[in-house]
């Protein structure tokens, strides 16, 4: 054991430059009293790392956000215009509607005419009255 000790006091020197050096650049040597402060920087550090990537390509998007916006703005601009398209064609579709209707309720009456009720005095399931409310 004493042969062992004497060899480590011997090699003290060459020891404490060895514990001094970082390995491969990896170690820095942080005082006690900051080693909370760098656990707390390391989980940050690792964090931005994660979203790094996504960082990347929000930057990398900044010089086309002018043709982006363009883009959107003409979209918005045809669905508009589309919107009164589908507008008018539910008016149109409504007025054919009630046009045929007023056909059909015409047709009718001209067909069964005033005195032609059921001789039980209710009306069929398929008459007129109980298309519409």
């Amino acid at each position: 054991m004493n042969s062992h000790l004497e060899a480590v006091l011997k090699e003290k020197r060459a020891m404490r430059q060895r514990l001094a050096k970082p390995l491969c650049q990896e170690n820095l040597p942080i005082e006690a009293s900051y080693h909370r402060y760098a656990s707390e920087l390391l989980s940050l550090a690792v964090n931005f790392i994660d979203k790094l990537e996504v960082y990347l390509k929000t930057i990398q998007t900044i010089p086309q956000l002018q043709e982006q916006t363009n883009n959107m703005d003409n979209a918005l601009v045809r669905i508009e215009s589309l919107e009164a398209e589908v507008e008018e064609l539910v008016e149109r579709i409504l007025a054919w509607r009630e046009e045929q209707y007023g056909l059909l309720q015409a047709t009718y009456r001209n067909s069964h005419g005033a005195g032609s009720r059921n001789t039980n005095g209710t009306t069929s399931y398929l008459s007129m009255e109980n298309f519409y409310p």
